[in-house]
């Protein structure tokens, strides 16, 4: 099979505008959709002398079978904006569906869910009180962001009529400059040497360049010094990712190390509830008088446009963090608006998502099409210093053994562990392995029921393995180790539904219960992942990528949940199968003290999830049957389906 050149081209270009004029169009349609919800539960929490208002909401028993719909339901996940009213209102006050993009309105606000606890069960942020009450029924419209798309559109239309600089970079017929030769003063001693060279090239570049940044590698530390070399060098720049955590967290380590404050410092963003505590006093909100004496602004690419200073100035450089998992067009939207750009991010974790995409090539990112096509353009930085040395290993001998692999400084073996007090004594044998801070990576062998059920998409829960997810929970609280140390991953959205309906009151005290794509660019101290299939055929067990990110999050202990069938797979094998085998390997290396049989950790106790669960499946059921019949029979949807 030809291997597909990254390069860009116009008939590329025409596909990707198709494809978002597409999308463009499903999102005009979603855009009059909305449910009724019962609100569940109010409260607001204070931030840096801000109010923001958390209400619980349920989707109302009529309204649910518009969430469970086989084809196009009314989609609720974590991030998305929704506008929300109260359903009380009066008729001849009822928002025009027409404003819905509008960020205000004096019936309806904008909220951004934060988090899904279950199918029906969903919590949203707002910044302005939404005035609900415990027992009320709210009205929630779809918001989708017809604007960024509209921009990414324009953009693409204008590169294809263009002869910039930067289209000949992405339509590989550049010839890159080369580096100046000016010396950079490191006042940072605790920078490696790739790290410096990296700074050191992003620094002297004129025109581009990639840093590849596998994880753990101190890809913070690094923006963070590059963005105060610059802001030394009076250069502006626009500091930017696709995740609003990505450049939170860049602007948090500047602010924390202090050289750097509001005078130089902003955030912009579309809502202040996106942003966290420390980076919220630095947030311009929606005054943008001041942006033109900044030197570094921080923005997500969906806003960048908003970057633009009254006099239209380009930035001296952008900086695009989490790049690898940004699309081509996405990417564009901070391009477009700077003189030169570094690109921060790994090719080798989970690549962009694109929906009902076209072409295969599509879904690489500019990152990716960008290191295939200039290998003289990027650096890796091959030092990581988060996960213990077994954890590391496992990517770095089955992901980026082809780019020399990943360095674990000697120093990372006697660092401290929430479990060096645990007295393993207090333990049972098996419980021991849990607990044991020598036993960096475990695989508990459990062979449960994988039940696959349609949610608008195929998903699938595996009851038995949550019950063993409980129980090491247990384990670990009781060994002392903190509910926020601790993070929950898996691949089925079905399966972290079922999760959090047994965890409520755990993530209300810091666990973490999310899907791995979600929790791509954070960390937790322990990961525990539930595997849920069997099959190491199943498509989304296809790509090397998933796996890797989900083992990476792991600082000192790494607990996979799953079936022997899975480890049992050749080392030969491809993609997700061939980490699944290797972790096993080191789990038994060590006396086989690593490999736990389900036989001897016993699951704790879940029978009110199992009749939690067993209701959420006869509302699965009942509408699945229901749309695959209608869609069977070629009949139209419900009208009660669409709320015009």
């Amino acid at each position: 099979m030809l291997k597909t050149i990254p390069n860009l081209t116009n008939k590329k270009i025409d596909i990707f505008i198709k494809w978002l004029r597409e999308q463009k169009l499903k999102m005009e349609r979603d855009r009059s959709k909305h449910i009724d919800a019962n609100v569940t539960s109010t409260r607001f929490k204070m931030a840096k002398n801000r109010i923001f208002y958390y209400v619980d909401f349920q989707v109302s028993e009529k309204d649910r079978d518009i969430i469970e719909r086989y084809y196009n339901p009314f989609v609720i996940r974590e991030n998305k904006t929704f506008k929300v009213q109260n359903k009380h209102a009066s008729d001849a006050l009822k928002i025009n569906l027409r404003t819905a993009n509008s960020p205000s309105h004096p019936l309806g606000e904008l909220g951004s869910c934060i988090f899904k606890a279950s199918l029906i069960d969903f919590r949203l942020v707002f910044e302005n009180d939404p005035h609900l009450k415990i027992g009320e029924i709210a009205t929630v419209y779809d918001v989708p962001p017809i604007k960024n798309i509209e921009r990414q559109i324009a953009l693409l239309e204008e590169l294809k009529n263009n002869d910039s600089v930067l289209k000949s970079i992405l339509f590989g017929t550049y010839e890159p400059l080369p580096y100046s030769e000016k010396p950079i003063s490191f006042a940072n001693d605790k920078l490696n040497n790739v790290q410096q060279e990296a700074i050191f090239k992003a620094l002297n570049t004129n025109d581009f360049h990639l840093i590849l940044g596998p994880p753990g590698s101190g890809k913070t530390t690094m923006i963070r010094e590059l963005c105060e070399h610059l802001i030394q060098q009076d250069k502006r720049v626009l500091l930017t990712s696709w995740m609003n955590v990505a450049v939170d967290n860049a602007l948090e380590s500047i602010i924390r190390n202090k050289k750097f404050g509001q005078r130089d410092i902003c955030r912009i963003g579309s809502g202040d509830y996106k942003i966290s505590e420390l980076v919220q006093p630095y947030s311009l909100s929606d005054d943008l008088s001041e942006l033109a004496n900044k030197k570094i602004v921080g923005v997500t690419l969906a806003s960048a446009y908003r970057a633009k200073d009254i006099n239209k100035k380009k930035f001296d450089v952008a900086i695009i963090d989490e790049a690898g998992a940004a699309t081509v067009p996405q990417t564009l939207l901070a391009l477009d608006i700077a003189d030169k750009f570094i690109l921060v991010g790994d090719h080798l974790q989970l690549p962009p998502i694109v929906n009902e995409a076209d072409e295969e090539w599509m879904c690489s990112s500019l990152f990716e099409n960008l290191w295939k096509m200039y290998p003289d353009k990027h650096t890796m930085m091959n030092v990581q210093y988060r996960m213990h040395r077994s954890i590391a290993n496992i990517a770095s001998e089955l992901v980026y053994d082809d780019l020399g692999g990943i360095i674990t400084p000697d120093f990372m073996d006697s660092r401290k562990t929430p479990l060096d007090q645990v007295d393993l004594g207090r333990f049972q044998r098996y419980e021991q392995q849990i607990v044991d801070k020598n036993l960096p990576v475990c695989w508990i062998d459990v062979d449960g029921q994988v039940e696959w059920k349609h949610m608008g998409q195929a998903s699938a829960k595996n009851l038995l393995e949550i019950g063993y997810v409980k129980k090491v929970v247990e384990l670990l609280v009781d060994s002392g180790v903190g509910l926020d140390e601790i993070g929950v991953l898996s691949t089925y959205r079905l399966q972290l539904s079922n999760i959090m309906i047994n965890f409520e009151k755990e993530i209300d005290h810091g666990l973490v219960v999310d899907t791995i794509h979600s929790f791509q660019g954070n960390e937790k101290g322990i990961i525990i992942i539930s595997l849920v299939e069997k099959d190491c055929n199943k498509k989304i067990f296809s790509d090397i990528r998933l796996l890797n990110v989900a083992i990476t999050r792991a600082k000192y202990k790494l607990i996979l949940i799953g079936s022997k069938q899975l480890a049992g797979s050749k080392s030969t094998s491809k993609g997700f199968a061939k980490i699944i085998h290797f972790s096993t390997t080191i789990s038994k290396s060590n006396g086989n003290t690593g490999f736990i049989s389900g036989n001897t950790l016993k699951p704790a106790k879940i029978e009110e999830l199992v009749e939690e669960s067993k209701k959420q499946d006869l509302m699965i059921d009942t509408v699945s049957e229901i749309e695959s019949e209608r869609k069977r029979l070629k009949l139209p949807p419900k009208k009660q389906y669409y709320k015009r």
